[in-house]
């Protein structure tokens, strides 16, 4: 993936799909952690300093990355 920022918006091109995405945060830094490792929903709401009551929003915005091609399950 090759991810450019514009401002507000992050411009995520996909290689295997060769789709271009335009995210909103969190959805570039959900990404770019779980390049560096595979997390469980709490473990990636930890690392994004997120609290417990919003790993249901987290789990929303992973359904639709994974939904999109950009994260996949372990």
């Amino acid at each position: 993936m090759i991810a450019v920022p514009l401002e507000e918006l992050t411009a995520v091109y996909h290689r295997a799909s060769a789709m271009t995405h335009v995210l909103i945060e969190p959805a570039p830094q959900i990404i770019e952690t779980l390049q560096r490792a595979a997390l469980t929903l709490s473990e990636l709401s930890a690392a994004l300093d997120l609290g417990a009551s919003d790993e249901a929003v987290l789990a929303e915005r992973l359904a639709e990355l994974e939904e999109s091609g950009l994260v996949a399950r372990a």
